[in-house]
């Protein structure tokens, strides 16, 4: 590990500080965007397009994040494991996860996934995908920012109308 906290890990390549994502909530996609609708931040509907052009870039790189066994999204999410199932006929992928020892979510489109665990696939994607896929790019800055925009939101929960977090949820 360098001095400012930039690490190589075999199975995940470049790791820095940023990467080891911290949720502090287990909302999902449509979720976020249907809070920041509500907060009048957005001006759109709850981005149905977005969600499905994650499943898309899924099911385009899925050989990049196919599966994984008990790994950890940061210091709150442990022993989380996930399988990545190509749709073939509709060129999607769903997901199947499982945190810890609970119970598996089988076969889940992007807007049911938890946002750390959709951040943490789209961000291998990031690391790993060639050079120059600029729509890819897109895409994953679409879900980041949506994602800074509820975060920031968050901050103020009164204006988003939702409750705040509980503990064993962070």
């Amino acid at each position: 590990m360098t001095s400012d906290g930039i690490y190589f890990d075999p199975s995940r390549g470049w790791v820095t500080p940023a990467d080891e994502y911290q949720s502090d909530s287990c909302g999902n996609l449509k979720e976020i965007a249907a809070a920041l609708k509500r907060a009048d931040q957005l001006g759109t509907e709850p981005p149905d397009d977005l969600c499905d052009a994650v499943e898309h870039l899924l099911y385009r790189y899925l050989g990049l994040v196919r599966h994984g066994v008990r790994e950890d999204f940061g210091e709150s999410h442990s022993g989380v494991s996930w399988n990545v199932i190509a749709d073939p006929e509709r060129e999607r992928a769903l997901i199947s996860f499982q945190e810890g020892r609970g119970e598996w979510a089988e076969d889940c489109y992007a807007d049911e996934v938890p946002r750390w665990l959709l951040i943490g696939l789209l961000r291998r994607i990031r690391r790993r995908k060639p050079l120059g896929d600029q729509q890819a790019d897109e895409i994953i800055a679409r879900v980041d920012h949506l994602d800074a925009e509820y975060e920031q939101l968050r901050q103020q929960p009164s204006r988003l109308n939702v409750m705040p977090p509980r503990a064993g949820d962070v």
